[in-house]
């Protein structure tokens, strides 16, 4: 007999148990956990976003949230077809990772989603939003709208581009992009800020 497999979003809390600082942590003098690397939380609660600092969370570029609030979220990566409710239930609170699992959603100056004008991509990206998406063009030296996203599978591949959503192309794929600073360095005969400008050659 072959075993089924198990569905994360229902598994109970059955596996865990109370402990002092939620075994991810020790208690000071003062009553206060001190928590273990990679643990957050006033009782190590949590698994720590990436790169969490006191006064540095997702370098600043973004929120530090839940699984379960994640998941509400239509612009949160990886993008799918519609928002979810984790769990059997909304108002299920027995998932034991729902509230431990935690990880960052990037900021973007752009709208992101599968929907027009929306764009599948996030300015902002990384495990810890560390990194920075170049101006996007279409790439002037092809016949074809690379910008065009309709019916392109997002990254992840459970959505697709509905008619008029944007796919990303950093430098009009005619530079190279810098993504600590998101700009962009054209390659040779072309300018602008999104390097989607040819030189004129006259």
């Amino acid at each position: 007999m072959v075993a089924k497999p198990v569905n994360a979003s229902t598994t109970l809390k059955t596996s865990r148990f109370l402990a002092e600082c939620s075994g991810s942590g020790t208690c000071n003098s003062e009553g206060d956990c001190e928590c273990f690397e990679g643990f957050k939380g006033r009782a190590c609660e949590r698994l720590a976003c990436y790169g969490e600092t006191e006064d540095n969370t997702c370098s600043k570029r973004g929120q530090c949230l839940s699984l379960k609030q994640l998941s509400k979220l239509k612009d949160a990566m990886p993008l799918a077809e519609s928002t979810f409710v984790y769990g059997p239930a909304s108002s299920d609170t027995r998932l034991w990772d729902e509230t431990r699992v935690y990880g960052c959603h990037c900021d973007s100056s752009w709208p992101v989603g599968i929907d027009a004008g929306e764009t599948q991509d996030a300015e902002y990206y990384g495990p810890g939003c560390e990194r920075r998406r170049c101006p996007s063009g279409d790439d002037p030296q092809t016949p074809q709208d690379e910008t065009d996203c309709t019916n392109v599978t997002a990254r992840g591949g459970f959505a697709v581009g509905r008619p008029g959503n944007k796919c990303h192309v950093e430098c009009s794929n005619r530079g190279l992009c810098d993504d600590k600073t998101g700009l962009c360095s054209c390659f040779s005969g072309f300018t602008g800020h999104n390097c989607g400008t040819p030189l004129n050659k006259c």
